[in-house]
């Protein structure tokens, strides 16, 4: 996403980028995949592991348009962590569709799925 406005911001994890990647992942498609209204939202991801980096990004069709919702990208510093910066389309969560936090983020890093 290039809208600075979407930007929610980072985080960093004392765990591996390939890690958290896992754990949000798995929590993602619990939490962020339903339908409201009728209309699917899916969460789709990928992850490198030659560059040790992934993203994860919630979409939504509707009325033939595929939104991205979220984008969640990990990414190893040069630590060895991983650093989690979350952008979210704004103004959407008025019509039903679950979003992704920062704190759930934090949660999720530690492998908890709760919603």
């Amino acid at each position: 996403m290039s809208d600075p406005d979407g930007y929610d911001g980072s985080i960093q994890a004392d765990v591996t980028a390939q890690s958290a990647y896992r754990n949000i992942r798995q929590a993602s498609r619990i939490c962020l995949e339903h339908s409201p209204l009728g209309t699917p939202v899916t969460t789709e991801g990928e992850f490198d592991s030659e560059l040790g980096s992934g993203q994860i990004t919630q979409r939504m069709v509707a009325q033939g348009v595929r939104l991205s919702l979220a984008i969640i990208t990990i990414e190893p510093t040069p630590e060895g962590i991983a650093e989690i910066k979350l952008y979210t389309l704004k103004g959407w969560s008025t019509i039903g569709v679950k979003a992704p936090t920062l704190d759930k983020l934090r949660s999720w890093i530690k492998g908890d799925q709760s919603c």
